[in-house]
């Protein structure tokens, strides 16, 4: 395997999620903790919330297995006489925190943006990607500190600023950091040149307020404001977000350390922190803002200069365009193969085209159009629709239209819309007419092949399907019997063996004509229900004569004398069936009859074949 195709595995990718974790938390306890305090591990949450934006939901994998590793280690290290379950208890809190933290941001934001560098480029997205940052933050924070309580590691007076702590520590790492890391993996990001001077002036700037803030604990923090908005003005993006985390690393470090001006604000070095990173959030926000408010002034213009030049270009062509476009509109109209025409507000016709007019054998030009030039049999329904857009009572109307004829007749698709004027109301209707007659004949051919069997030419299996609805509910409804037989042709196996089967379908197509013909009544079907099996419905049929009409059928076939040597009944070709007769009703279903009529087959095979059985009675069997 070479390394490239290492590098990419899923596996790979995994443990250098968590080794990046376990590095993260392990920088974030040595540079941002302080003496004797359990505080937030943050830059593990920028390292979770760029592998998710990256890669997708399985980096969760790697987050989990590396937040699990690094604190159950971390924990076990802590001069805490803390058991085993307590241990793997507080672990899986901060992997919660951890996991549930990156998880709800990220999904959010891939959910409300395509590309993750459109999430800085407007007020409203970065609104949304705060308030997702702090609200992820807040929740997932809540689980870990709790159980830090309960086992006496923080104590109730310190829940609160504890929680402060660890869900500002994790969203403001987000705040800080993963915009530049976005902005710097976008394509424009990458294409941006800045001077180079102008880069060390400002970067010269921050290092000196930052000494006199940090280093001399002179109250000058208001300084970095104009300077960091100062940096959005010159330097494009994502300089001044990779700024304010340099401004961001430092302060914290100094605080840390008992340095710089926010220390002596507070009595206790965690609120210290807490200060130090209120300060350094408004100052990120405010620059993200900025940015984000030229971004959008930006964008505006160069859509507001394109967007007058297109007018420019389209002031210049739009006359010989409009001209071009009716003459291709009206080429278009005269020569389709459809019927078009448009009336006007009082229904009169203003424009027919050629085919139309052709169609009606009337040749006036359009200047005097009579007014039925459209079928004077259909004039009164094609006014009647038209008048329902003019009111605006129906945006468009579609339908089939049968046009009789001195031959078969026609059917048309008609297709009525409105026309529109400057001001959106209707002032005429158009309709378009598709003789689709060739279609619906075709449609009713298909449909009937459809509904044959492709061998025999009887009905098929659909067909029988359909036919025992119909009959069902009509004979549930009148309370009258309903028949149905079963036909399975005695050893066709055999007989395909011993003749082949080019016989084989000759014989089936001449006993299906034989069944064919023991029906009279168009409620009654003969079909092909499968294979060498053949079924008769008979509606309004009771038991004697559905008994008769299968003694007749089985008569009828043995009559044909087609050759069945190694028949183990006769030397021809027989059949056996099986008769059920029910009256439908509601407690009952098409199975039920189905199924007794199988049984019933299945009976007359193993009674000798050759014969009609129903399974009411044996009386009831009628033998060959």
């Amino acid at each position: 395997m070479t390394f490239s195709k290492l590098v990419k595995h899923p596996v790979f990718c995994q443990l250098a999620i968590a080794i990046s974790y376990i590095l993260a938390i392990k920088f974030s306890v040595s540079f941002a903790s302080l003496p004797g305090e359990l505080t937030p591990l943050w830059l593990p949450a920028v390292v979770g919330l760029i592998a998710i934006l990256e890669l997708g939901n399985t980096a969760l994998i790697g987050i989990i297995l590396g937040t699990s590793i690094e604190n159950y280690f971390a924990l076990n290290e802590l001069s805490l006489d803390l058991s085993f379950s307590a241990i793997l208890i507080l672990t899986l809190a901060i992997v919660f925190n951890e996991a549930v933290n990156v998880f709800i941001c990220a999904t959010w934001l891939r959910r409300r943006h395509k590309s993750l560098s459109s999430i800085f480029q407007t007020v409203k997205s970065i609104s949304e990607f705060l308030g997702i940052s702090l609200i992820s933050s807040s929740i997932s924070a809540l689980l870990p500190v709790f159980f830090f309580y309960v086992y006496g590691i923080i104590p109730i007076n310190n829940l609160l600023v504890s929680w402060l702590v660890w869900f500002l520590g994790a969203s403001l790492a987000q705040l800080i950091f993963v915009p530049p890391i976005l902005f710097w993996r976008s394509p424009k990001g990458q294409q941006r040149k800045t001077a180079i001077w102008e880069i060390i002036v400002f970067v010269g700037l921050a290092t000196l307020v930052s000494y006199f803030v940090f280093y001399k604990n002179y109250d000058l923090e208001y300084l970095f404001l104009p300077l960091l908005v100062g940096s959005v003005f010159r330097l494009e993006q994502p300089l001044p977000q990779v700024l304010v985390g340099i401004l961001s690393l430092v302060g914290i470090f100094a605080t840390v350390n008992g340095y710089g001006s926010f220390v002596g604000e507070t009595p206790h070095p965690t609120l210290s922190l807490l200060l130090l990173e209120s300060f350094i959030a408004v100052y990120a926000v405010t620059i993200l803002i900025i940015s984000a408010i030229l971004s959008e002034r930006k964008a505006i213009t160069q859509t507001l200069h394109s967007t007058l030049d297109f007018l420019e270009e389209r002031v210049f062509d739009r006359t010989s365009k409009l001209l071009q476009t009716q003459l291709v509109l009206d080429t278009f109209i005269d020569t389709a193969p459809l019927a078009m025409a448009i009336l006007d507000k009082d229904l009169n016709l203003i424009k027919v085209n050629n085919f139309l007019a052709d169609l009606q054998q009337r040749q006036e030009s359009n200047d005097d159009i009579p007014e039925y030039i459209i079928n004077p049999k259909l004039h009164q329904e094609i006014v009647s629709k038209c008048q329902l857009i003019l009111d605006s009572k129906q945006e468009n109307i579609n339908e089939e239209m049968y046009v009789p004829d001195t031959n078969s007749g026609s059917t048309w698709l008609m297709s009525y819309f409105p026309i529109i004027d400057e001001q959106g109301r209707v002032f005429r209707v158009g309709f378009i007419g598709l003789d689709i007659s060739d279609r619906k004949r075709l449609e009713l051919i298909l449909q009937k092949q459809a509904q044959l069997d492709g061998l025999t030419q009887i009905a098929n299996r659909r067909k029988f399907d359909e036919v025992l609805e119909r009959e069902w509910l009509r004979c549930q409804r009148d309370q009258t019997p309903l028949s149905l037989l079963i036909f399975d042709i005695d050893h066709f196996k055999i007989y395909n063996d011993t003749y082949g089967h080019v016989q084989g379908d000759e014989c089936l197509i001449r006993i299906a004509q034989v069944l064919k013909k023991q029906i009279g009544r168009t409620t009654d079907l003969a079909a092909r229900y499968g294979g060498e099996e053949f079924i008769i419905l008979l509606s309004n049929t009771d038991l004697d004569g559905a008994c008769y009409i299968s003694k007749r059928t089985l008569k009828a076939i043995r009559e044909l004398k087609i050759p069945h040597q190694n028949s183990p009944v006769i030397p021809f070709v027989t059949s056996s069936c099986g008769v059920a007769t029910c009256i439908p009703n509601k407690h009952l279903d098409m199975a039920y009859l189905i199924d007794r009529a199988d049984k019933a087959l299945y009976q007359a095979k193993s009674q000798g074949r050759n014969q009609a059985f129903t399974i009411e009675s044996e009386e009831n069997r009628e033998s060959a």
